[in-house]
């Protein structure tokens, strides 16, 4: 997986971590196609990538969707 996210083409953007305390917040994002499915990623401060669950949810419901046909 992180090589796939890896090829991700990030765009910094402009967000005031000052309301998290010492909480990560996001300090980039970039989109991943995958299948003609569309994740949003996001880079924390920290390095650390993610993709939002409702967006892999929705991707797996489709894949199942698309088995149950």
């Amino acid at each position: 997986m992180a090589t796939i996210l890896d090829s991700v083409t990030m765009t910094e953007i402009s967000r005031d971590p000052s309301c998290g305390g010492d909480l990560p917040y996001v300090t980039h994002e970039g989109k991943l196609d995958v299948g003609g499915f569309t994740f949003h990623v996001y880079q924390l401060n920290n390095g650390q990538r993610i993709i939002p669950c409702e967006e892999v949810e929705g991707f797996f419901s489709a894949m199942l969707e698309d088995q149950e046909d």
